[in-house]
C-alpha cells in the first residue's frame, strides 16, 4: 500500500493524460456554447426577421452602393439571396469563430476579418445583381464572439482564482516565514503561519513591523535599511548579517530577504519579507565541526584539534619567551580492562580518567585523546623542569587512584595507574612530531620503572629507544626466520628417583652458538606483544617434538610450558592447544600447561573458565611461582590444577632458612588438602632435597637434576 504522500505509478503513463484530456473537453464544451448561441440567434433572427434588422441591411445597402441608388424594394433587378442560404452562411461564420489563435493581437484580427467579411460577401454579390443581407450574418457573429469573451473572461478569473489559492496555500506550507509590508511605514499586510509561529505567536496584519515582529534593536535596523532599499531601488536585498529573533527557546538566528512588491501599475509600494531559520542548520554545523575536533567517547579534544593548539603553543612559546611542557600520558594494563571486563567497561574507566585530567589542569592548558588509552596534555608556563615535574607528579598521582564505576557496572572499583613522559619547549626542539616522538620515548622509560612515574625527556633516550626498537624488530625475525629454540629441563620424582617430566624454557639464539636466556628478552617480547605469537610457538613446537619423540620409539614424558599473561587475556590459548593436539595426534595428557599465580588471581572468573576448557582437552595444569603473589582460596579450590610449584625464592635458602621452611611446610599442606602434587624449582644441593623430600613434596627441578638441554640431549634421558 502506498504512502499517504506518495502517489501510485502508472505503468501505461496515461494518467499524465487525465488533465489533458479534461482541459480538451473543458474547451470543446466552451467551443460548443459558442456555437449553439451564434446559431440559435441567427435561426431566430432568420424567422423573425426583426424591423431593426432589416433597417441595418438598408444602411449596409446604402453604404455600398452609394446614396442615391434606389432602395432595395425599388431595385427590381436585383436578387436577394434567400433567407436559408444567408443563415447557413451565418452558420459557417460562426463555426469560424472556433478557430481561436494564442496571441491576442491574432485573435482580435480573426474577429475583425470574421466581421468585415458579409459585407465584402454582399458588396461581392451586388456585383453580380445579387443581395446577402449582412446584418444577420453580423448579429450571429457578435454574439458568438460575445460568448467567447465572456467564457474567456470567466476562464482566465478562475484561473486568477486558483493561482492565488496555490500561491497562499504554497505560503503557508513552506517553513519559511513570509511577509508582505507596504514601503512608507512597513505595516504588514501578509503573514503566513510561519510568520505568525515565529512572532509569538500573535496577530500580525496591520500592525508595525518593529511591533509586531520580535527581533532584536541592532536586527531590527538592519531590516529596516533592507526594506528601504529595496522600496527605493525596486530589487531583492538580502540581509548580511543574520537577525536575532527573541523566542521561548531563547535567541533564534534568521536569515532574510526583501524582494519589491509592486502595484497593478508597476510601482514599488510595498515588500515580501522571507525569513529563513538557520538556527538548527547552526547548531548542526557547530555539532559537526565539534564531532571534527573531538573524541566522541571523552569530549576532550582529539588529535586534529591538538596539533593547532601545539602550533598555538609554540608559537605563544617563541613570542613570549615562555616554556611549556608537553606530557604524553599511557594508562598501565587497560588492554587487561579491555579484554577481562569489555570495551563497555574500558569505555567508562576512560570517561572518568578523562574527567580527572580535566579537573587537574588549568584554562590555559590543553587535554587531548590521543588514541587508545594514551593522553597528551600541553601545560603552559610551567617555568622549567621543576614545574613540569610538580604537573607530571599530580596527573600521576591522580590517575593511581581506584576508578569507582556506577550502578551500571554494580559499583565496580578497578586499580588505575598511568606512565607519564615529558618534554619541555623551547628545551627539547621546536617541532611537534619531534616533540610527541620524545614525549613518547620518555612515556616507555617510565613504564620501565618498578611502579607508576614520570619521566623528563633526556638526550640518552633516543639511543635506547633506537636500541630497544632494532632488538624487537630482530627478535620479530628470529620468530619469523626459526632461530628461537626450546631447552628441556628434566623434573625428577623424590620417591622412585625418575624423570617425571620436563619443562621447556625457550632460548633466542643470536648467533651460531650463542643463546640467549628467556630474561634477556621475554620482556621485551611482553611489551611489544610479541610474547603472544612466542607462546603460542613454543605449545605447537612441545606438541611436535613429543610426537617426534614417539615416532623415534622413545617414551616421552609429560612437558610443561609457560603460559603468558597476555596468551590468557586474549583467550586465544584454547585454540592453540587444540590446533596443537589435532596437528601433532599426541596424548593430551603428554602436555602440561603452566599459569603464573599473580595471572591467575588477577583474572579471576575468565581464567576459571579457560582452564575448565583446557582441562576438558585432557591437558595437565600447573600453578607456577606458588606464593609470590596473592593467593584466593575461594577462587584456588575452583581451578581445575593438578599441580602446585614452589617457587625457587622459598628454595634458595633451604633448609637453615626457618621462614622459607615454614612457607614449604604450610604450601605442602594445602597442596595435599586440594588433591594436588607438589614440585620444588631451583633445587641445587642434596640438602634442599633432602628437605623438600622429607616436608613430602612429589618431585623437583633444578641444577641439583641437570640444566635446560636441546631436545638433541633431552632425548638421550629418554633412551634411560
Amino acid at each position: 500500500m502506498p504512502s499517504p504522500r506518495s502517489r501510485p505509478v502508472d505503468p501505461t503513463g496515461r494518467g499524465r493524460l487525465r488533465p489533458r484530456r479534461r482541459n480538451l473537453a473543458a474547451a470543446a464544451a466552451a467551443r460548443a456554447t459558442w456555437w449553439f448561441a451564434g446559431a440559435a440567434v441567427t435561426l431566430l433572427l432568420a424567422w423573425w426577421q426583426p424591423a431593426a434588422l432589416q433597417h441595418l441591411d438598408l444602411l449596409a445597402y446604402h453604404l455600398l452602393q452609394g446614396d442615391g441608388a434606389p432602395t432595395l424594394p425599388q431595385a427590381a433587378a436585383v436578387e436577394q439571396v434567400p433567407t436559408p442560404l444567408a443563415a447557413l452562411f451565418t452558420l459557417l461564420l460562426v463555426s469560424a469563430v472556433a478557430l481561436r489563435p494564442r496571441k491576442a493581437p491574432a485573435r482580435l484580427l480573426l474577429a475583425l476579418a470574421l466581421l468585415c467579411l458579409p459585407l465584402a460577401a454582399s458588396s461581392a454579390l451586388l456585383t453580380q445583381q445579387r443581395w446577402l443581407p449582412p446584418a444577420l450574418p453580423v448579429a450571429g457573429l457578435a454574439v458568438a464572439l460575445g460568448f467567447r469573451e465572456a467564457a474567456r473572461a470567466r476562464a482566465a478569473q478562475r484561473q486568477l482564482q486558483r493561482t492565488r489559492a496555490q500561491a497562499q496555500a504554497a505560503l503557508r506550507a513552506i517553513d519559511d516565514a513570509v511577509l508582505t509590508v507596504d514601503g512608507a511605514e512597513h505595516t504588514v499586510r501578509f503573514a503566513n503561519p510561519s510568520a505568525v509561529q515565529q512572532a509569538a505567536p500573535q496577530v500580525l496584519d496591520g500592525r508595525p513591523l518593529a511591533l509586531a515582529y520580535p527581533l532584536e534593536e541592532q536586527s531590527h535596523d538592519a531590516l529596516h535599511a533592507a526594506i528601504t532599499a529595496c522600496v527605493a531601488q525596486g530589487v531583492s536585498v538580502r540581509v548580511r548579517e543574520l537577525l536575532q529573533l527573541r523566542s521561548a527557546e531563547g535567541l533564534r538566528s534568521l536569515r532574510a530577504t526583501a524582494s519589491p512588491l509592486r502595484a497593478t501599475d508597476g510601482v514599488v509600494d510595498g515588500a515580501v519579507l522571507v525569513f529563513t531559520d538557520m538556527t538548527g542548520a547552526l547548531e548542526a554545523a557547530r555539532e559537526r565541526e565539534h564531532a571534527a575536533t573531538h573524541d566522541a567517547l571523552t569530549g576532550l579534544p582529539n588529535r586534529v584539534l591538538l596539533q593547532e593548539q601545539l602550533q598555538l603553543t609554540l608559537s605563544r612559546v617563541k613570542r613570549q619567551h615562555s616554556v611549556a611542557a608537553i606530557l604524553f600520558v599511557d594508562l598501565d594494563r587497560f588492554k587487561h580492562i579491555n579484554d577481562t571486563l569489555g570495551h563497555r567497561t574500558g569505555d567508562a574507566v576512560l570517561r572518568v580518567l578523562a574527567q580527572r585530567l580535566q579537573a587537574l589542569c588549568r584554562n590555559t592548558d590543553t587535554v587531548a585523546r590521543w588514541g587508545g588509552d594514551e593522553f597528551v596534555l600541553i601545560l603552559e608556563d610551567v617555568g622549567g623542569p621543576e614545574g613540569a615535574a610538580l604537573g607530571a607528579s599530580k596527573i600521576v598521582e591522580a590517575l593511581s587512584r581506584d576508578v569507582a564505576l556506577g550502578p551500571e557496572f554494580n559499583h565496580r572499583l578497578l586499580p588505575s595507574s598511568a606512565s607519564v613522559g615529558v618534554v619541555l619547549v623551547p628545551r627539547d626542539g621546536m617541532q611537534i612530531e619531534d616533540l610527541l616522538s620524545k614525549a613518547d620515548m620518555a612515556m616507555y622509560r617510565a613504564k620501565g620503572q618498578p611502579k607508576a612515574s614520570f619521566h623528563i625527556w633526556a638526550s640518552d633516550i633516543n639511543a635506547r629507544m633506537h636500541d630497544r626498537l632494532a632488538r624487537e624488530v630482530d627478535l620479530r625475525q628470529a620468530l619469523l626466520h626459526g632461530r628461537l629454540r626450546l631447552h628441556y629441563q628434566p623434573q625428577f620424582a623424590f620417591d622412585s628417583g625418575r624423570m617425571i617430566g620436563m619443562e621447556a624454557l625457550m632460548r633466542w639464539q643470536q648467533a651460531p652458538g650463542r643463546d640467549l636466556p628467556p630474561s634477556e628478552f621475554i620482556p621485551l617480547a611482553e611489551e611489544s606483544g610479541l610474547i603472544v605469537d612466542m607462546g603460542a610457538w613454543a605449545v605447537r613446537e612441545v606438541a611436535r617434538q613429543l610426537a617426534r619423540w614417539q615416532a623415534a620409539g622413545l617414551r616421552p614424558v609429560p612437558v610443561a610450558v609457560n603460559v603468558s599473561a597476555r596468551q590468557w587475556t586474549n583467550g586465544e590459548i584454547v585454540q592453540v592447544v587444540r590446533l596443537a593436539l589435532r596437528e601433532t595426534a599426541i596424548a593430551p595428557a603428554l602436555l602440561r600447561l603452566e599459569i603464573t599465580e599473580t595471572v591467575a588471581m588477577g583474572e579471576g572468573e575468565q581464567i576459571i573458565g579457560l582452564l575448565q576448557d583446557i582441562h576438558a582437552l585432557g591437558i595437565r595444569m600447573s600453578l607456577d611461582d606458588f606464593g609470590t603473589g596473592y593467593s584466593s582460596l575461594a577462587y584456588l579450590k575452583r581451578f581445575p590444577l593438578d599441580e602446585l610449584k614452589i617457587d625457587r625464592s622459598f628454595v634458595c635458602a633451604l633448609p637453615q632458612d626457618e621462614q622459607d621452611a615454614a612457607i614449604v611446610h604450610a604450601t605442602v599442606a594445602l597442596a595435599r588438602g586440594l588433591g594436588l602434587r607438589v614440585l620444588a624449582e631451583g633445587v641445587e644441593t642434596p640438602a634442599q632435597a633432602e628437605f623438600l623430600a622429607a616436608c613430602g613434596c612429589d618431585g623437583a627441578q633444578g641444577y641439583l637434576y641437570g640444566q635446560p638441554e636441546p631436545a638433541e640431549q633431552a632425548a638421550l634421558r629418554l633412551q634411560a
